[in-house]
């Protein structure tokens, strides 16, 4: 059994980017998990997109966030929709490197809602958003599969994502793919496995950071009857 874990935290501002074009409704596989919100609902739809069609995504979502970076002094400062000035680390190299990558990845299946994934990845969200800190050991001093193992049993592999500084669910799964700073790009390696078949989401409140996204995965899970 693997289990993965990214980078302790990515803290990325970026706006969302809607695309003009429908995606197929039945990548909304999270729509009646009415233990979700919908934001929540939407990240699991954000990056069954994702998956479902790489190249799209890239093309449709990824690529415009280009446009943003408008200032003339300093190539790595990227405007929101709010005009708010954000500092990356590597400017448009990071978003040019995830689309080289995503046209060149094949589709791949799609992920399912997990209720009790959900519940661990809530456990942390509540957990980081009383303490304001950061990463994916608890207080407790949990992991993240220990927090997937109170509601039920992962199979095969399992890894968690959390997302800083986002509440928009297209903004969060964006930040993750780019994946600006981390050289591993670990998060975007998460969301683009096709061993993970099932997903939690919980967004929340941070202290510091104003909102996160704790995103857990597995290649299947057992739910605790």
């Amino acid at each position: 059994m693997r289990k993965i874990l990214t980078a302790l935290f990515l803290l990325a501002l970026y706006s969302p980017i809607v695309a003009n074009s429908q995606w197929p409704d039945l990548l909304n596989t999270a729509k009646d998990a009415d233990y979700l919100s919908a934001q929540e609902r939407a990240v699991i739809f954000e990056m069954n997109k994702a998956r479902s069609n790489p190249k799209r995504y890239a093309l449709e979502v990824i690529l415009p966030m280009k446009k943003r970076f408008t200032d003339p002094e300093n190539s790595r400062i990227y405007y929101n929709s709010d005009s708010m000035r954000i500092m990356t680390q590597e400017g448009t190299a990071a978003i040019d490197e995830c689309v080289k990558e995503m046209m060149g990845t094949a589709p791949m299946g799609m992920l399912l809602p997990s209720k009790g994934m959900s519940r661990a990845a809530l456990d942390h969200t509540k957990d980081q958003s009383r303490t304001g800190k950061t990463g994916h050991t608890g207080k407790d001093g949990s992991t993240p599969w220990k927090r997937m193992e109170r509601y039920g049993r992962w199979l095969v592999t399992c890894g968690e994502n959390i997302d800083y500084g986002n509440k928009d669910a297209q903004a969060i799964v964006v930040s993750l793919l780019v994946d600006d700073g981390v050289p591993s790009r670990g998060h975007r390696r998460s969301i683009l496995n096709g061993a993970f078949k099932v997903a939690g989401v919980a967004i929340g409140t941070h202290p510091k950071y104003r909102d996160m996204c704790t995103i857990n995965f597995a290649g299947g899970y057992e739910e605790k009857k």
